[in-house]
């Protein structure tokens, strides 16, 4: 069975995803910014797994990659939603 060609945007939606969850355990909101790349990386490379019909390996990694973005940003977007309604309520 011949090599497949793994697609870099795989690798690197699931890199992003993986920084993103480490971000959020760290730093909060700012788990955002990778997590939108991973998302936007995960799409681009299911996409060009799918049209280079079996010849470009890195759909598990870029299902990954979306998941743990999808995750990161979700968390960011609310923790962001609880910060803004803290603030207001409290009026600091």
């Amino acid at each position: 069975m011949p090599m497949l060609a793994r697609n870099s945007k795989a690798t690197q939606s699931m890199v992003s995803g993986i920084v993103s969850l480490a971000l959020l355990f760290c730093l909060g909101v700012l788990s955002i910014i990778p997590g939108i790349a991973a998302i936007v990386l995960g799409r681009q490379a299911k996409g060009e797994i799918a049209a280079a019909n079996g010849t470009q390996s890195g759909d598990g990694q870029a299902t990954a990659g979306l998941i743990m973005g999808i995750t990161g940003t979700v968390v960011s977007v609310i923790m962001i939603i609880v910060l803004v309604f803290y603030f207001v309520t409290e009026g600091v």
